[in-house]
């Protein structure tokens, strides 16, 4: 048998093997390349819109009606024991409207922040792709050591 010839290309730290067998799949791997990287610019485009202003609307209503209730429940005749109960409703309903906000304000962009998606399993994932395929080697050219 006709041993291949391959040649040996060095990609960010990946090498590439080439022969007449894997440049003939390289072909149809771009092409599916190419597809994951327009998918992913119309998922981008998507989540850098952001969120509707409806639901910063929203948020600013619920904050405004806890002001408000608050206010109508101080300006009532006051009773000795309701005073810090008032305070303590009013001191949650206040945590709970600005940790809303927060946590949507953060989710707004999903790849920074607080609560982000991580793109280390992502780029695993596509070396072991061209791993499998053959494009990419993981030994050096001419065996290990």
């Amino acid at each position: 048998m006709r041993e291949a010839a391959y040649e040996a290309t060095e990609v960010r730290g990946y090498t590439l093997m080439h022969d007449a067998n894997r440049r003939r799949l390289r072909e149809p791997v771009e092409g599916l390349i190419s597809a994951l990287v327009t998918l992913r610019t119309r998922r981008r485009a998507t989540l850098d819109t952001g969120f509707p202003r409806v639901h910063y609307v929203i948020l600013a209503a619920l904050g405004a009606s806890t002001l408000f209730c608050f206010l109508l429940e101080v300006a009532a005749q006051p009773q000795w024991l309701d005073v810090p109960a008032v305070r303590l409703l009013f001191a949650l309903l206040l945590a709970l409207l600005t940790s809303a906000t927060s946590f949507v304000s953060d989710i707004k962009d999903p790849f920074q922040g607080h609560y982000r998606l991580s793109t280390a399993r992502v780029d695993r994932t596509r070396v072991t792709i061209l791993e499998r395929v053959g494009l990419v080697s993981s030994e050096p050219p001419g065996g290990s050591f």
